[in-house]
């Protein structure tokens, strides 16, 4: 008998190049000489944006191969190993987190042969492997977005494609070494071939001349003069596409020389300075604008009337995720905001102020960190028209959260979703609880119709006992398509999961007339996944013969049917693994 090993390579080829990345990985582990085989072809995964965050003893992977197709892993490290999360589940892996990061990163970059929209990178603890990735192979890409410190910037930057890479945002994590010396990133070829560099945290020790070819910039700098401004002008008015370049000078010289070098500004005041010039042969004007308070000069192209409809109508801030932290130990909450220009935002408590970082800057607010960060998310909330992808309240694993910190973080989130005109809109809800009633603070009064998946997790994996017979009450537990818990066991009959597409439960008794009834439910589900639960009781399990008629498989631990469902030309098969029952 043939199987898929006997395939020409030819037609491997083919089924390699309309496979996409999970598919692949999924056929790498299938065997040794299908591994090598792929290992040797190098398929293209074509990945569109891969973002790696790594902080102390956990790490993410996020990928996304177009606008609707994305996966997210999370290494957790647990003592000597390392719990890898992705697409729901969960495995152990006996190495360190940064090592299992690293030997996933490779496989992914080994593979990816077309060029990356944007790579993001996040480094806020030692990562001594990651530079090796970048020094073995040039990376093509067109976005770079790094939070991190000097010394990794050059670490990783000089290893990327200087003709791919256009765009450049930088981040500086180690606020006490802010200076970085501007020579050593004209030094390489990437520098002329950029069209847009921002910075936050960087303080440049060179000309702001040397930004004359950018088509957008955001930097801060020692030093300038008016001969510098005006430089800049003649230099950018010959740019067709150009859009802004906005520096802040530490030290602004002979600043009163403006008006000479640039003549009369068209407006000012106390604070503000402005000068416009027309763009020959297009409808567009170059403005300068100097805002003594800051020291900050702009140049942009600008419409005043478009700028105040906009700030009139508070346009929808496209947020796709808000993830909340709280981490106990440190007092502190982490708000991370996934949109077009993701922000990461610490409330550290200190006493009875907030240190609050972002950006690289620092601000204290006289207000404890949860006050803090309740009242930012409610101005985020508010101007947030589109769905959400995705809300998480976590803590560690490992951790109890702080109840009083965590219960005064759930009333203040419930009082942002009880104050909205219309309900919270997300598809997916994922909370690190310790009881029903602090999933009631939050789930209520998100939106029943847009919420299709809901993850609820014990951070210390406990396997203590949920109760969740006010969730099921909701008008939202019937709109579920998917339900996972994870370190909880739940008191409920399996029946009440018969509607959901996609489960993963542990649960405290089951019987064969429970499965019999959920096969017959599940299997005219056209679009039904999984179901995965673990019983701590289950009775009957002679009697499963009886219901399912003679096994299409079966060992001393699994028993194993099939059943065709005509209709899809699919099969739907029940596996029972001593105490386990998978759908």
């Amino acid at each position: 008998m043939s199987n898929s090993l006997d395939f020409p390579n030819l037609v491997m080829r083919n089924l390699l190049q309309w496979g996409d990345m999970n598919s692949i990985l999924t056929l790498r582990k299938v065997s040794h000489k299908l591994r090598t085989f792929i290992d040797e072809e190098n398929p293209d995964f074509r990945i569109e944006c891969l973002n790696v965050t790594v902080r102390k003893d956990v790490a993410y992977l996020s990928i996304q191969f177009d606008g609707t197709n994305f996966m997210s892993i999370e290494y957790q490290k647990k003592e000597e190993f390392t719990i890898v999360s992705c697409d729901k589940r969960e495995r152990i892996v006996k190495m360190h987190y940064q090592e299992v990061l690293i030997k996933d990163l490779e496989i992914l970059l080994r593979n990816q042969k077309s060029i990356l929209k944007e790579l993001g990178i996040t480094i806020e603890d030692s990562f001594p492997g990651f530079k090796n990735i970048f020094t073995s192979r040039q990376i093509r890409l067109k976005y770079l977005k790094m939070s991190t410190t000097t010394s990794k910037v050059m670490e990783i930057l000089p290893n990327l494609c200087p003709k791919t890479l256009q765009e450049v945002q930088l981040m500086n994590k180690n606020t006490a070494s802010p200076h970085m010396e501007l020579d050593e990133l004209m030094k390489l070829g990437h520098w002329q071939n950029l069209k847009c560099f921002v910075t936050f945290g960087f303080c440049f020790n060179g000309s702001i001349r040397e930004f004359s070819h950018f088509l957008f910039a955001r930097v801060e700098i020692q030093s300038a003069t008016p001969d510098d401004v005006l430089f800049l002008k003649e230099k950018l008015i010959q740019l067709p596409s150009f859009k802004e370049i906005r520096f802040k000078s530490m030290e602004f010289k002979e600043g009163d020389r403006l008006k000479e070098l640039l003549g009369p500004p068209s407006f000012e005041d106390d604070s503000v300075a402005k000068w416009e010039f027309s763009v020959a042969g297009e409808n567009r004007k170059l403005c300068i604008l100097k805002l003594d308070m800051n020291s900050i000069l702009t140049l942009r192209k600008v419409n005043h009337r478009l700028r105040s409809f906009i700030d009139t109508e508070k346009p929808d801030y496209s947020i796709h995720n808000i993830i909340v932290t709280v981490r106990k130990n440190e007092d502190c909450i982490e708000l991370f905001v996934d949109k077009k220009e993701p922000l990461l935002i610490e409330y550290r408590g200190k006493g009875q102020n907030t240190l609050v970082v972002c950006n690289g800057k620092e601000l204290t607010i006289n207000a404890n960190s949860v006050k803090t960060c309740i009242k930012d998310l409610k101005i985020m909330v508010k101007n947030q028209k589109s769905m959400f992808e995705g809300l998480t309240i976590s803590c560690p694993y490992g951790e109890r959260f702080d109840q009083e910190m965590m219960n005064e973080f759930l009333g203040g989130f419930k009082n942002i979703l009880t104050s909205r005109e219309q309900k919270f809109r997300s598809r997916t809800l994922k909370m690190f609880v310790e009881n029903q009633n602090q999933v009631m603070e939050v789930l209520p009064y998100l939106c029943p119709n847009t919420l299709q998946e809901v993850h609820l997790i014990d951070p210390q994996l406990s396997s203590i006992q949920l109760e969740i017979d006010e969730i099921i009450k909701l008008t939202h537990w019937k709109n579920l398509i998917y339900f996972g818990i994870s370190g909880f066991h739940v008191n409920e009959s399996i029946r009440k999961f018969s509607h959901l597409l996609e489960a993963y439960i542990e649960i405290q008794s089951a019987t064969a007339e429970d499965v019999l009834y959920l096969k017959e439910k599940l299997i005219m589900l056209p679009n039904f996944k999984e179901m995965r639960f673990k019983c701590h009781e289950f009775e009957g399990r002679h009697r499963l013969k009886e219901c399912f008629g003679p096994s299409n498989f079966e060992t001393s631990e699994t028993v194993k049917w099939e059943f065709v469902k005509q209709e899809e030309n699919q099969q739907f098969c029940i596996t029972i693994y001593e105490y386990e029952t998978f759908s």
